[in-house]
């Protein structure tokens, strides 16, 4: 009983030095957004400014996704409690805003700007699984809580079927496929050439 009083303790403690991650992401979740919601289509050009505006929006997406991805796996393995992890970041953790941030990041996928994001769209297949599997493992925490989870339910029900048609449908994420190159985006050339 002693011993996993000091684990429980151990854990909290890890948890806790996490939480200016936490409040790092949500800054660059609000500061990325209104870059990726100008577009409401793929545009055929852009120019130089917006495209470094968009990659870097898209590489800040990554990143988080990444490390949510990291606490998905630790979570997997042990190293973190569900429990714990429900109880110290279940607001950091939203469906919503990780299945949102995933989907813009697939949005984008054989534009080219995911290439130059640093991230490929199979890689985004396997951590949104990975994903998909932590949230609802905390929203079974959230409902034994008392909570109504109906919009999560619903939230990661959804992307799991829009994840299960990229999975069969994959001419928007194979590079060779004339959909893929009928998305890319080209920089616009200045009429100097340069």
């Amino acid at each position: 009983m002693e011993q996993l009083k000091d684990y429980r303790l151990e854990q909290a403690t890890f948890l806790h030095t996490l939480t200016t991650e936490f409040q790092n992401i949500a800054q660059m979740v609000i500061d990325a957004l209104p870059v990726l919601t100008r577009y409401t289509t793929i545009p055929k050009s852009m120019s130089e400014k917006d495209w470094d505006r968009t990659v870097s929006a898209l590489s800040d997406y990554y990143q988080i996704i990444r490390y949510y991805y990291n606490i998905a796996l630790l979570t997997e393995s042990g190293v973190i409690d569900i429990e714990l992890l429900y109880i110290f970041y279940h607001d950091e953790m939203s469906t919503f805003v990780i299945i949102e941030v995933i989907s813009y990041l697939i949005y984008w996928c054989g534009t080219d700007l995911d290439t130059a994001a640093h991230y490929h769209p199979d890689d985004l297949l396997v951590i949104s699984g990975t994903l998909v599997k932590l949230l609802e493992k905390l929203t079974s925490v959230h409902k034994e809580k008392g909570f109504d989870v109906s919009s999560d339910e619903e939230t990661i029900s959804g992307f799991k079927e829009k994840m299960k048609n990229a999975k069969s449908n994959r001419k928007e994420f194979d590079n060779s496929s004339k959909y893929y190159l009928d998305k890319t985006v080209a920089i616009r050339k200045k009429e100097n050439g340069v």
